[in-house]
């Protein structure tokens, strides 16, 4: 099953049954779910997420939330995907990749990784 980087990036998924997630769509609901205006449950279902992917995903808003800048957060989120996407030469091509870029985000405004 793919994880929940590969399928935001679309890399690597194959025709097991999980679609490719469009990158605006899972951060307007991870922004909404930050906001209490969605449920986790919600976003789970929103994009059919296995138990994996969910936790991922909960890891993800806790970083946002963890990070003083928010929408600077969600543009650096946004950016790191959009060239993973591409699959050209990234330096965000794995979900350590991203994870480790996005901690760093936290920490370089300030924030403190839980």
């Amino acid at each position: 099953m793919a994880n929940l980087f590969e399928r935001l990036s679309g890399i690597g998924l194959t025709d097991e049954g999980t679609g490719k997630i469009g990158i605006h769509a899972f951060c307007g609901a991870l922004n909404e779910f930050r906001r209490g205006k969605m449920t986790g449950a919600q976003v789970v279902a929103m994009f059919s997420l296995d138990a994996t992917q969910t936790t991922q995903a909960t890891a993800l808003k806790d970083l946002l939330v963890a990070a003083p800048q928010r929408t600077e957060f969600m543009r650096v989120l946004k950016d790191c995907l959009y060239m993973a996407e591409s699959e050209t030469d990234s330096p965000y091509l794995t979900q350590g990749d991203l994870v480790a870029r996005l901690q760093e985000e936290v920490t370089d405004q300030g924030g403190t990784l839980h």
